[in-house]
């Protein structure tokens, strides 16, 4: 018998079952695939080709996450790079860099970029901590009064300025002071990543913040398989048992509290069970259905975790190349010239439309980054579109996915004329192929929108937003709990600092 029974043996789940072992716990993590890292794992996807995450952006890693823990080795983010046109540089959330020079928006970027090193020591003190409970008690009413003293001491513009632009559409809020329409761009898709929305949604401005105060201007070595790998070498080093190819088929719930889960007929028992899978997965699926009180599973239920991101792997046997600057580019490419066009991609999720031609995404060149994921000479490519729907037409048919690889290779040359001549093979992942290979709620690579009414003290629900639930040692820390976002890694840790009374 174990102390603690992690579930999920992605980014959050090592984190937290690493934290509960330095902790002095006994820990068990089971995970249902094969292989570790969930969304953040590296896999072959043809024959000597291999991607690096189906999430790819690990500049937003929270120190906090890891101290103690391990040290990950990361180098300084790549350069974002807007093929349109004869191309241009932009510095990956730094202050100031690239090309900015030439589009006259280097001001405006240095004049964003320093009122959001202005709000992120408040900004992070809010999302590495465990979230207020929405509550008249007085700590926490101690504890927001601490917080709106932090708001007030950013000064009267500082303040004014977050609270104006934190509900607007981030393509309204660049509109007032960019005057290049692919920096705009650019900008926009940090505000888009995770949530059912297009630029001219309100909120989007949140998101991008949640996004930028977190941006450590780093990345991992070797992206998401290169993190998964330093965070399974720390689990072990701690001491934490780990099975894969474990499905849980249910949580064992007596008189109100959790004493373990049943794993292929067999019963794991604990004294407590930290599940960093989705908060739909766990409670709606796993609890049977007479221990979880109705009105949780109602606020449950409500929880939006509709797919919007679809990733397709290239094999290409010859470098990316752009038209008028060849091979060299950086490894990041942002593929929209407007913000119209990320507004035309949500479009598709709307209508439940297969994204057609020009596709708006996420490009990156992986084998760039890390040779070792393509033979010498050749290239892995991995392309993120945006306006992906859960469920299409008919449902991701044949037709259709290939309908997307079309739209996306007839997007790309555009820049690179050869690129078919050079494709020896691809993968097409969707949201639908996302929920049944990891289990995510809608095909949702965060396990939840981002947005104002499911985050902080708001995420998952209100009554599960500090870890907890209504059964007596189940525990929540996966990415659809507080902070929320990518592959920041925090809620796994506060989940962990939680189950051990800290």
């Amino acid at each position: 018998m174990s102390d603690v029974i992690v579930i999920g043996g992605g980014h959050n789940g090592l984190i937290a079952a690493t934290a509960l072992a330095r902790g002095g716990r006994s820990v068990l993590l089971v995970e249902r695939s094969a292989q570790h890292g969930g969304v953040a794992r590296g896999e072959e996807f043809h024959p000597g080709y291999s991607h690096d995450g189906l999430l790819h952006d690990t500049s937003t890693l929270a120190p906090e996450a890891l101290a103690g823990l391990c040290d990950v080795p990361t180098q300084r983010a790549s350069d974002w790079f807007v093929p349109h046109d004869a191309g241009l540089v932009l510095p990956p959330g730094l202050p100031s860099g690239g090309e900015l020079a030439s589009t006259g928006d280097a001001e405006a970027w240095a004049n964003l970029f320093g009122f959001i090193g202005r709000i992120a020591p408040l900004a992070r003190g809010l999302l590495t901590k465990p979230a207020l409970p929405f509550s008249v008690e007085a700590p926490p009413m101690w504890g927001a009064a601490t917080t709106g003293l932090k708001l007030r001491r950013l000064g009267k513009r500082d303040m004014h300025e977050l609270l104006r632009v934190a509900p607007q559409a981030i393509r309204d809020w660049l509109q007032e002071d960019f005057t290049d329409e692919r920096v705009k761009a650019a900008l926009c898709w940090p505000g888009l990543v995770g949530t059912w929305a297009g630029p001219w949604s309100p909120q989007t401005s949140t998101t991008f913040l949640h996004w930028a105060v977190l941006n450590q201007g780093t990345e991992v070595v070797g992206g998401g398989a290169g993190l998964t790998r330093a965070l399974e070498a720390a689990a072990l080093s701690a001491g934490v048992e780990i099975r894969t190819e474990a499905a849980v088929e249910r949580i064992i719930v007596r008189h109100g509290r959790a004493h373990g889960v049943v794993v292929g007929g067999e019963e794991l028992e604990a004294a407590v069970v930290l599940s960093t899978v989705g908060p739909k997965r766990t409670l709606l699926d796993l609890v049977p259905p007479r221990d979880l009180p109705p009105q949780t599973a109602a606020a449950i239920t409500r929880i939006r975790s509709r797919g919007i991101l679809a990733k397709v792997h290239l094999a290409l046997s010859a470098p990316l190349e752009h038209s008028e600057r060849g091979t060299n580019t950086p490894a990041v490419w942002r593929v929209a010239a407007h913000p119209n066009d990320w507004e035309r991609a949500f479009d598709h999720v709307k209508y439940k439309a297969v994204p057609t031609e020009p596709v708006a995404c996420e490009i990156r060149r992986c084998s760039v980054l890390d040779a070792s994921l393509a033979p010498s000479g050749h290239e892995s490519i991995s392309v993120m579109v945006q306006g992906a729907p859960t469920h299409t037409a008919a449902d991701w048919s044949d037709g259709e996915r290939e309908g997307l690889i079309h739209a996306v290779l007839s997007s790309l040359q555009r820049f690179d004329p050869h690129l078919r001549d050079k494709v020896v093979g691809h993968e097409v992942v969707t949201p639908v192929d996302v929920e049944a290979r990891l289990g995510l709620s809608g095909g949702h690579l965060l396990h939840g929108e981002l947005a104002l009414d499911q985050l902080y003290f708001l995420r998952p629900t209100r009554g599960t937003a500090q870890h907890t639930t209504p059964i007596a040692g189940l525990f929540l820390g996966g990415s659809g709990t507080h902070p929320g976002g990518g592959l920041n890694g925090l809620p796994g840790r506060l989940s962990a600092e939680r189950v051990l009374g800290r």
